[in-house]
C-alpha cells in the first residue's frame, strides 16, 4: 500500500514537472484561485488550457464549471472561457480600443417560483476596434435578461444565486463578450462564457452542427436530385437503393474502361531464333 502511494506521488511530481508548475504553486491555484474544484486532474487540465492559449491561470482567466454529463451519469468539471479571456484577446490584437458603459433598458420585478427579482429588462455593450486607422463602434444589440438569465436547477424558473444577486453585472458581462465576438471574430470566434453558455445542473449549451445538414439551395446537381437531410451519421445505403432513392446511376468503375496494358505481339528476332535452334541441337 504505501509503495502504491509513493507510486502515485511520484506519477503527479512528474505531472507537475512536466508543466514547469511548483508544489507551492499548484496549492495556490488549488487552494486560493479554485478552492471548489476537486480532482487535481481537473487543474492539470486548466494548466494546459492556460499554456495551450497562453495565458496566465494566477489571473483566473478561466472559470471551471461542473456540469451534468448523460453519458457518465455524473457530474463532469469542464473549462469556460472568463469575459477576462475575451478582453486579453482582444487587447493582444492591438486593434482593441476600449469600451462604453453599459446600457440598461427599464427594471422589471418579477416572481420566479417564489423568488421576486428585479432585474434590467435589456443590456447594451459596444465596444471599439481600430480598422486601418478608424474608430469603429461594435454592438451587442440588445440583450435581453429573461432570454439570458441561467437557472438554479432544472426544474425552475428561479435564477441561479449569481443571476438573483447581480442581475445587471451579469448581464452586463454576457452583453460585453456579445460585442467582443463581433468586432474580434477570427481572435475570439465563437468563444462563449460560463454565463452565457449553460445552466446549473445541466447540459452545456451545444453549439456544435446539427447532426443534420440541409443541402445548400444554390447548389446544383447533374440531375434532378431530391433535396432533403442528409443524416451523416448513417451508413452510405446499398448501391440499388441509392439508385433508386435519387435517380442517379450510381455506376461502378468498369474494367474495361482501364486503359489496356500494351502487349508485345512482335515476334521473335533471328538472333533468339537461332539461339533456341542451337539449344535444342544439343539436346
Amino acid at each position: 500500500m504505501k509503495n502504491e502511494v509513493q507510486k502515485q506521488v511520484d506519477t503527479f511530481q512528474l505531472s507537475l514537472d512536466k508543466r514547469n508548475i511548483s508544489r507551492e504553486n499548484f496549492r495556490v491555484i488549488k487552494e486560493v484561485l479554485y478552492p471548489n474544484v476537486q480532482k487535481d486532474e481537473t487543474l492539470l487540465m486548466a494548466i494546459d488550457y492556460c499554456k495551450a492559449r497562453n495565458l496566465d491561470i494566477m489571473k483566473r482567466a478561466i472559470q471551471i464549471v461542473p456540469i451534468w454529463d448523460k453519458n457518465i451519469g455524473a457530474m463532469k468539471d469542464t473549462i469556460w472561457p472568463s469575459i477576462t479571456e475575451l478582453r486579453i484577446t482582444a487587447a493582444r490584437t492591438g486593434q482593441y480600443a476600449g469600451k462604453d458603459k453599459a446600457i440598461y433598458g427599464e427594471e422589471v420585478t418579477e416572481n420566479f417560483d417564489g423568488l421576486e427579482v428585479t432585474y434590467p429588462k435589456w443590456c447594451e455593450v459596444i465596444v471599439y476596434k481600430t480598422v486601418n486607422g478608424v474608430k469603429c463602434a461594435f454592438s451587442s444589440n440588445e440583450l435581453y435578461w429573461k432570454e439570458t438569465y441561467k437557472t438554479a436547477k432544472n426544474n425552475t424558473t428561479k435564477p441561479n444565486t449569481m443571476w438573483a444577486k447581480r442581475t445587471r453585472e451579469q448581464l452586463a458581462k454576457c452583453s460585453e463578450a456579445a460585442a467582443l465576438r463581433a468586432a474580434f471574430p477570427e481572435e475570439i470566434g465563437s468563444d462563449y462564457i460560463a454565463e452565457e453558455a449553460f445552466n446549473a445542473n445541466e447540459y452545456v449549451k451545444d453549439v456544435t452542427p446539427s447532426k443534420t445538414a440541409n443541402i445548400p439551395e444554390n447548389l446544383t446537381f447533374e440531375s434532378d436530385v431530391k433535396k432533403e437531410e442528409v443524416d451523416v451519421t448513417q451508413p452510405i445505403p446499398p448501391k440499388e437503393e441509392l439508385e433508386k432513392k435519387t435517380g442517379v446511376n450510381a455506376k461502378q468503375p468498369n474494367p474495361k474502361d482501364k486503359p489496356e496494358e500494351k502487349v508485345n505481339n512482335d515476334p521473335l528476332t533471328d538472333e533468339e531464333k537461332e539461339k533456341i535452334d542451337k539449344e535444342g541441337g544439343d539436346e
